[in-house]
């Protein structure tokens, strides 16, 4: 019921169709597919992250689907920081932005829902500080804490709206 979802679920089914259909299936070959990533590290003034840190994530992130540490099955995608941002500038990859001004972060951190009991930011007001297209890039927002539960991240099922990605706490990182 939700139109602007409905416009971006389309789309990125569109999108799909189109790949689909272009590619010759005749003559498979494999193929690696690189996603682009875009981790966006929401600052408290206090945790810090290193940009070392970050690709040592990403490099054990192709180890896992590349098959390099003996799972059997290599998924044929590769995650690598995107080189450049939505104009086509260079880029590191890598977004640092101040959460200090959302409500509740800094001394509550973040919640994967929308529970009231919980005194912490808004998943939606912190992903508004910095958010890439998601049909172009695969977003990652890195967080002080992830609070009321036990878990050091999570994501939504990709849907094409501009929510989409992963949020993790520094410590999962």
């Amino acid at each position: 019921t939700n139109s602007v979802y409905k416009q971006n679920y389309l789309a990125h089914q569109k999108q799909i169709r189109d790949i689909i259909q272009n590619q010759s299936f005749k003559s498979l070959k494999k193929q690696v597919y690189t996603i682009p990533l875009v981790v966006h590290v929401i600052e408290d003034g206090v945790f810090n992250i290193s940009d070392a840190t970050i690709q040592s994530a990403i490099d054990g992130l192709n180890d896992r689907f590349r098959n390099n540490i003996g799972s059997g099955i290599d998924v044929e995608l590769d995650f690598c920081l995107a080189v450049r941002d939505t104009n086509c500038n260079p880029t590191s990859g890598i977004i640092r932005v101040s959460g200090t001004g959302v409500a509740n972060y800094q001394n509550g951190g973040i919640y994967y829902s929308t529970d009231s009991s919980c005194a912490t930011a808004s998943d939606q007001d912190i992903k508004d500080l910095s958010k890439w297209p998601v049909l172009d890039y695969y977003n990652i927002w890195v967080v002080n804490t992830i609070k009321c539960g036990t878990i050091g991240g999570y994501a939504y099922y990709p849907n094409g709206i501009s929510y989409d990605g992963t949020v993790i706490s520094y410590q999962s990182m």
